[in-house]
């Protein structure tokens, strides 16, 4: 059967949806290098879209592409984490802030069926399902806050945050203790209580960047610790 055609940019533009799901997700890890030939023969494309999509990717700031080395997914420093949590933190809590003056019943209604799901996929240990419900969360907060200049900008911090938001979903225990700040959130939103709402959405942002910092000093240290042993073995 004869395939469909594709404008040039469409092949681009499906390896870059296919890259980011897989960096977002944990699928490549940090440091990871991406073999274009492994990308081009699982998605059955030349090799000219999959480095249009990797530049596209360095400009998210999700893929780093040295000369004669080619790409990698870029690696996730304490610094970056410390940097881009503390801007989130700011628009996060300014955003909770201006919604808790709008979010009416409709809203609550909306937060209570994504914290049911959020509930049944804290049981099911279901990382994925539990971010998509979590972005679908904070999307509700971001719309009620009806501030469209604040909107853009909490997106435009969209491919890092959500990134370092996963990795941090994915340390043990972070998820269920997410799940208890969004209950405590939801009844202070409900309540129109937007000092108490503000103050749960800051902790919210700080014990998240906190397990991931936490996360990345253990695999720091783990790392060093096989360096050490390797050095060893080699005496």
């Amino acid at each position: 059967m004869a395939r469909k055609w594709q404008r040039p940019g469409d092949s681009a533009e499906r390896v870059r949806r296919y890259l980011e799901r897989q960096i977002l997700g944990g699928g490549l890890a940090p440091g990871q290098r991406i073999i274009e030939l492994d990308v081009s023969r699982r998605l059955r494309l030349s090799r000219s879209p999959v480095r249009e999509a990797l530049r596209w990717l360095v400009s998210d700031g999700l893929v780093e592409v040295h000369p004669r080395r080619g790409g990698r997914v870029s690696p996730i420093s304490p610094r970056q984490v410390r940097d881009t949590f503390e801007v989130f933190e700011a628009l996060e809590s300014l955003a909770t802030r201006l919604a808790a003056a709008h979010v009416g019943e409709r809203e609550v209604r909306t937060f209570r069926r994504l914290l049911a799901g959020m509930g049944e996929a804290v049981a099911a240990g279901d990382v994925d399902a539990y971010f998509r419900l979590n972005a679908r969360f904070h999307e509700t907060i971001y719309r009620a806050a009806g501030n469209a200049t604040l909107h853009r900008f909490l997106v435009n911090l969209g491919k890092q945050i959500t990134r370092f938001r996963f990795a941090a979903l994915a340390t043990p225990g972070r998820m269920a203790r997410s799940l208890r700040e969004h209950r405590a959130l939801v009844a202070a939103l409900g309540a129109g209580d937007a000092r108490r709402a503000t103050r749960l959405a800051r902790a919210s942002v700080i014990h998240a960047r906190r397990a991931l910092e936490a996360s990345l000093a253990s695999a720091d240290g783990l790392d060093r610790s096989r360096e050490e042993g390797a050095r060893g073995a080699a005496r």
